[in-house]
C-alpha cells in the first residue's frame, strides 16, 4: 500500500514538473512572438523613414536645380 502511495506522489510530482515546464515553454514562445513582433515594427518603420528621407532629399536636390 505505500509503494502505491509512493507512487502516487511521484507521478504527481513528475506531472506537475511537465506541466509547469510546458506552461513555461508556451510562456517563453509567445514572449518571444512579441519581440519578434516589436521589431519587426521597427524595422518597418525605419525602412518607411529612409524612403521618407530619401523623397525629401530628391524634392530639395530638383528644387535646388530648378533654382540654379
Amino acid at each position: 500500500m505505500t509503494i502505491a502511495v509512493a507512487l502516487v506522489g511521484f507521478v504527481g510530482v513528475l506531472s506537475a514538473q511537465f506541466i509547469a515546464a510546458w506552461r513555461e515553454d508556451r510562456r517563453w514562445r509567445r514572449d518571444q512572438e512579441r519581440e519578434d513582433k516589436k521589431w519587426q515594427r521597427e524595422r518597418d518603420k525605419e525602412i518607411d523613414n529612409r524612403g521618407y528621407e530619401g523623397r525629401q532629399n530628391a524634392y530639395a536636390q530638383v528644387i535646388a536645380a530648378v533654382e540654379a
